[in-house]
């Protein structure tokens, strides 16, 4: 039986286009498009003010690509191919975002106009009533406000992210209404899971763990040339593709690269704690080659000799799961990483270190790993596990 779903992303749809589909997110958007069992996908895009395109010099709205077939005051309906729409709104509360932040969102989501445009959308689309499955935690007075069966994939824990201190009271709000309201939870890791049932005393919380693109990561690509100089120097090389975040254990890294001399160090990705980033000490086998564009990254990881994730550990780690790891094992690399994480379950597959010795010592020391079935860890696979929950109500 085919379903009309309506996805509500953390991330941006301009920023997804831009960096690629990298995210949890982003892989589920597009594992949604490809599932058969979906009549029509509504990506409902997060609220947007005009002052947010100016600062962040994102594409203004009418470069999204896609045809309007539904534009009223400041909403747009974008069909973006033959089952799949986008509903992009602009509110016009310019000084409300520039001084409430991140807190703006919660209400943005939530805010009369938004719902009521979501609403038009579906009766133009002949719909009645939507399944709707939410990855963003800002969302959930939307989630109040429309009719339909309701997952909320809480993916990270907000409350143990650093940088959204500022917002605490409103995320323990979110939390709790959501525990009240969304009967179906799902997580992807036992820890998140067992945070929401111990702190929010929610009921059904299920453990859908991140995913892998396999295609790209299995295909013998070629060397990108800024790689390519490092590579030259004849040395192996242990590459880290992710986020700069609170979770980058800089001293880890500082250590292992200073005592690992004929190793080349590469990291590529996004800088978010320019803190964290700026501690990084840049020897001679240190190399930063930017963020680079998820169509591209795959030549990357392919051309590394070890993947790493040197993350903290114990009280400074938090419940997750690297997608990172599940694309170094797609590319058969070798990975060394930090117990926790979501990285203990795999512990058969990689090495999994407790100390900054030991991180040193596996680096030069790589032992035999059991071979990781990766055919059912598809994102397509993931994305059927999430749906099928809708059949429980």
């Amino acid at each position: 039986m085919k379903i009309n779903l309506t996805y509500i992303p953390y991330h941006d749809w301009r920023k997804i286009k831009q960096e690629g589909f990298r995210t949890r997110d982003a892989h589920f958007i597009q594992s949604f498009r490809e599932d058969k069992s979906v009549e029509k996908l509504i990506i409902l895009n997060r609220p947007i003010t005009f002052a947010e395109l100016f600062i962040k010099k994102k594409t203004i709205r009418k470069k999204i690509k896609g045809k309007i077939i539904y534009e009223a005051k400041n909403g747009c309906l974008y069909q973006l191919d033959n089952n799949t729409y986008l509903i992009d709104y602009f509110l016009l509360q310019n000084i409300k975002h520039l001084t409430k932040k991140r807190v703006w969102y919660f209400n943005a989501y939530g805010h009369k106009k938004v719902v009521s445009f979501y609403k038009d959308c579906l009766d133009l689309l002949e719909i009645d009533t939507s399944n709707i499955v939410s990855s963003n935690l800002f969302a959930y007075k939307f989630l109040n406000k429309v009719s339909g069966k309701k997952i909320f994939d809480g993916w990270d824990n907000f409350n143990l992210i650093p940088d959204v201190k500022s917002a605490k009271v409103e995320i323990n709000k979110a939390y709790k209404s959501l525990a009240l309201n969304v009967k179906q939870w799902v997580t992807n890791s036992t820890e998140n899971q067992q945070y929401y049932i111990d702190k929010f005393n929610v009921k059904n919380v299920e453990i859908i763990k991140n995913g892998v693109k396999l295609k790209p990561f299995t295909l013998v690509l070629e060397t990108p040339k800024d790689l390519k100089k490092i590579k030259d120097k004849g040395n192996l090389v242990a590459g880290f593709g992710g986020k700069i975040t609170h979770l980058f254990d800089v001293d880890l890294f500082n250590f292992i690269t200073k005592e690992n001399k004929n190793i080349e160090f590469v990291i590529i990705g996004q800088i978010i704690l320019k803190s964290i980033f700026s501690k990084i000490i840049f020897r001679e086998n240190v190399h930063y080659l930017g963020d680079k564009h998820y169509d591209i990254y795959p030549s990357y990881v392919k051309n590394f000799d070890i993947g790493i994730v040197p993350y903290k550990i114990k009280d400074e780690q938090h419940g997750g799961d690297a997608i990172k790891v599940y694309e170094y094992l797609a590319a058969k690399l070798p990975v060394v990483g930090t117990r926790g994480n979501g990285l203990q379950f795999l512990e058969n597959y990689i090495d999994i270190s407790d100390t900054f010795e030991e991180f040193s010592y596996f680096l030069n020391n790589l032992s035999s790993k059991d071979t990781f079935y990766l055919e059912k860890i598809r994102w397509q696979h993931k994305s059927k596990e999430l749906l099928n929950l809708f059949d429980k109500f």
